[in-house]
């Protein structure tokens, strides 16, 4: 396997286990915005599950078929959404939401070939390799994942 796909792989397994490890955390750790005028835990988390999910239906299929990747949806919308939903949902709900949609996500990344790996793609106008945009991610991943260690 691609050392690079496998680093990814590596994350996206620290990750299931770190949002599990969040069952752990009280109801007001959960619902505590991280900083004045931000997302709480439970909103942080929340966001991730409609993005994964555009991954998975709109992104990894393109990468396979080599086309043109469709637009995104407005990043500000889907954030709202995803945390106003958020709100709603229990913790056990949204955590359980996460894990599911991310091994999902996993489960997919594996399907992409390993010499596709480092292959150029196009989105919107910019080119980057498909290991560059999951390593992006990867990063987005990483400054949420250290906002909550900071709070809890």
């Amino acid at each position: 396997m691609d050392n690079q796909k496998e680093k990814i792989l590596m994350h996206h397994k620290n990750v299931l286990e770190w949002v599990t490890s969040l069952e752990s955390i009280s109801e007001e750790q959960w619902r505590r915005p991280i900083d004045e005028g931000k997302w709480s835990v439970a909103e942080i988390i929340g966001h991730f599950i409609p993005w994964d999910r555009f991954v998975l239906e709109s992104r990894i299929p393109y990468f396979k078929i080599g086309k043109e990747m469709p637009p995104g949806p407005d990043p500000d919308e889907l954030n709202h959404q995803a945390a106003k939903e958020s709100r709603k949902r229990s913790k056990h709900e949204t955590i359980e939401a996460f894990i599911l949609t991310r091994q999902k996500l996993h489960k997919a990344i594996l399907t992409v070939d390993d010499q596709e790996w480092h292959r150029e793609i196009t989105i919107g106008k910019s080119k980057i390799t498909i290991h560059d945009y999951f390593n992006n991610l990867a990063k987005h991943d990483e400054h949420h994942m250290k906002q909550i260690n900071e709070l809890i």
